[in-house]
């Protein structure tokens, strides 16, 4: 509640936030009597600050690919400590189901398996987030044990299986394979428009499908006409959909996959099930693990329900994005959260006397 931290408000300019030790606070108090939040507008500047002894700690949900060995680097020569912390955005792409060709689970199966995740989180976050085996976040106590889930790790040669059984072939030299009734397998895939992370997500997304005989098609769209009521997400006007959502300590999961949150005009438009999946067995499990007040059966129903949904892959789960903290060594007691600020135990921070 407001006033109840162990720092009170003292004052705010356009990039400073001045906050002092609050006397009423009921813990202990912190080590230091006055905290500045200070806000840069890049990496650069932070990290330049921190080194030379200006700020004690600095923290990023966009950190550089480019400059992440750096920071590893610095870490192990001891002149600074890095916390790499998978946050609570998830990346993913929605399959359609209403489009013909991926109602086929051997096709939604060979996407997944031709699609090198892991070179992703690689380019992306220097592998320090892991490819995501489910939609329950790995954090999360119900998330299902890697070994009990179906899995689909990198491989394009086992994906060229199960299209060649599902009859796509190559028929006219262009790389792209056809059914026999000479439907190719062509798609859009929709993602976020300004998002430069989607962006190199759905390029290198792009190159695995064409090496496996897919051809994908990104198209960017603005945020507010991809997420709006009237746009194709929730009229489900889409083949293929690459955007993110963002997990809770709970992770709920009935909007996301109840047969009615499947958007369509019976309900309005609503819900966030724009895979279209309703699954008999799936839906059940799903309402039994939301409302019931039993642990052992919430915990038995979201096993179940993720053990379907690798089965029949509504979905393709990418990697959660990642947040870095960079602690300075003289700095002692940060504990970087994913559901939390860095700041959430402020008050057990101290400071080496140098």
């Amino acid at each position: 509640p407001l006033g109840y931290g162990p720092y009170a408000f003292e004052s705010r300019d356009d990039h400073t936030i001045k906050l002092t030790r609050n006397q009423h606070y009921f813990g202990s108090p912190p080590a230091a009597a006055h905290l500045t939040v200070t806000f840069l507008p890049n990496i650069d500047m932070l990290h330049t600050n921190l080194v030379n002894g200006n700020l004690d700690a600095i923290a990023t949900d966009r950190p550089p690919a480019d400059q992440l060995a750096t920071f590893e680097q610095e870490d192990k020569a001891g002149r600074l400590r890095a916390v790499y912390v998978p946050n609570p955005i998830w990346e993913h792409i929605d399959f359609n189901l209403d489009v013909p060709q991926l109602q086929d689970i051997r096709l939604r199966r060979a996407i997944a398996l031709g699609a090198n995740r892991q070179a992703m989180t690689n380019a992306l976050f220097g592998g320090h987030t892991p490819v995501l085996s489910s939609w329950v976040l790995p954090g999360q106590h119900e998330a299902a044990p890697a070994d009990q889930l179906t899995r689909y790790d990198y491989n394009p040669t086992e994906a060229r299986k199960l299209l060649d059984e599902a009859g796509y072939a190559h028929t006219n030299g262009d790389g792209i394979r056809a059914s026999p009734d000479g439907v190719t397998l062509t798609f859009q895939l929709l993602t976020t428009e300004g998002a430069p992370i989607r962006q190199q997500i759905a390029s290198m997304f792009q190159q695995d499908m064409k090496a496996i005989g897919i051809d994908v098609q990104p198209l960017p769209v603005p945020s507010d006409q991809l997420f709006g009521p009237d746009g194709p997400l929730f009229q489900r006007q889409f083949d293929l959909a690459l955007f993110g959502w963002i997990a809770g300590a709970d992770p709920g999961g009935l909007q996301l996959w109840g047969c009615d949150a499947v958007p369509s005009p019976e309900n309005n438009w609503n819900g966030e099930n724009f895979a279209g999946w309703c699954f008999r067995d799936a839906n059940r499990a799903i309402r039994e693990a939301v409302t019931t007040l039993d642990s052992e059966q919430r915990q038995a129903a979201y096993l179940r329900h993720q053990q379907l949904w690798t089965q029949e892959m509504p979905s393709l789960p990418l990697f959660q994005r990642l947040s870095l903290a960079l602690i300075a060594t003289r700095v002692r007691g940060p504990q970087p959260d994913a559901l939390a600020p860095i700041t959430w135990n402020i008050a057990s921070w101290t400071r080496e006397r140098t």
